[in-house]
């Protein structure tokens, strides 16, 4: 059930296996076998994987994949259209996934980066 679980919500945001591998920090191949079922991703990367898709543990664990469009649409429904994560460019989905795997104190840290960018 996780491993289909996991495709389809890698499917559903626009990620490739590489960008999951990437941002987990493992080979591409052993992210492919999370999703095919061959193994199963440690504690701490199951960890990372709620953050970067922004479930909760049992909908990761034990959701049924079949419902994965509803429960985006059910999230995104009250927002217009360019506003979700699945209507970001690659380059904004990446990093929103790292992101979303700072610590707090690192996400201020970016925040601050970002806003010094731009001036």
């Amino acid at each position: 059930m996780l491993n289909e679980t996991l495709k389809k919500l890698r499917v559903k945001c626009g990620y490739t296996q590489q960008d999951m591998a990437n941002v987990l920090k493992i080979d591409r191949s052993t992210y492919t076998y999370y999703e095919t079922g061959k193994t199963s991703p440690s504690i701490k990367t199951i960890v990372k994987l709620k953050h970067v898709f922004n479930v909760d543990y049992d909908y990761l664990l034990e959701g049924d994949p079949s419902k994965i469009d509803a429960v985006a649409e059910k999230k995104t429904s009250y927002k217009k259209k360019g506003e979700s994560l699945y209507d970001l460019d690659k380059k904004e989905r990446t990093m929103l996934l790292n992101f979303r795997l700072l610590s707090d104190e690192k996400k201020e840290e970016a925040i601050k980066l970002l806003s010094d960018l731009r001036d």
